[in-house]
């Protein structure tokens, strides 16, 4: 439950003090033996349990909205519908909404940062595009996941004793139960790579999205052109665990 700038800390690349006496490289990363979480706060999670049970239980796959004007989205895309569509009978129990997409944080106004969609309605005339922090809390999402694969999804304006707000917070409100973000301006063809590693650890592997999400950030690390944690350690969990 980090606080104030430690919101924007990646503590899966901090080094483990206790790395060395467990046979690792001296400086290994936490993330080597530790998957990582972040809860905003004790009640913030107590609030998403108590949801969560009263649900029924989750139908469905993956649901993907992506701005193929970005540089390798297409890519992930297309990754991402062919797990779904071999793997989709083994999450059945999840509701997973992926998002790929420009992110437009406010930090002074994290109700008006936003997610950049369309830019033409169905008839090509010109709108905003922007779905903003507010709007989002306002809908009804019961979603099991929440994939952000956007720049600075994660940080915003701290609330006093209840953690960050900002689009993550924004999706929690509207009813997901975990949400995945990023706390910095990630590059695309590495977030397309740990993506995918993400969701086949998920959906073929079965693993629960902590444990999903370690390994892919594992298996860029241990490329040589994905090793250092600007490529991999932005993305973190915001939420449930469990």
């Amino acid at each position: 439950m980090p606080h104030g700038a430690l919101d924007q800390v990646p503590f899966a690349a901090l080094p483990d003090p206790a790395g060395a006496s467990a046979g690792f490289p001296a400086g290994a990363p936490l993330l080597e033996r530790h998957e990582i979480v972040v809860v905003p706060s004790a009640s913030a999670l107590a609030a998403l349990r108590a949801r969560s049970a009263a649900r029924p239980p989750r139908r469905g796959g993956l649901t993907l909205f992506a701005d193929r004007r970005l540089p390798h989205v297409g890519e992930e895309v297309a990754a991402l519908s062919a797990l779904a569509a071999r793997w989709g009978g083994r999450v059945a129990l999840y509701r997973v909404l992926h998002v790929a997409a420009h992110a437009v944080p406010d930090p002074r106004l994290p109700g008006r940062s936003a997610l950049l969609l369309s830019r033409l309605d169905r008839r090509g005339r010109p709108r905003d595009g922007l779905l903003r922090g507010g709007e989002i809390a306002a809908l009804d999402l019961p979603a099991d996941l929440v994939v952000l694969a956007a720049c600075r999804t994660g940080p915003g304006e701290e609330v006093r004793g209840d953690g960050p707000a900002g689009l993550a917070r924004a999706f929690l409100a509207a009813g997901a139960a975990r949400v995945l973000v990023s706390l910095w301006d990630v590059g695309d063809e590495a977030t397309a790579r740990l993506m995918a590693g993400f969701y086949r650890r998920l959906l073929a592997e079965g693993l629960a999205p902590a444990a999903a999400l370690r390994a892919a950030q594992l298996d860029l690390r241990r490329d040589p052109r994905w090793r250092a944690p600007w490529a991999w350690a932005g993305f973190v969990l915001l939420g449930d665990w469990r």
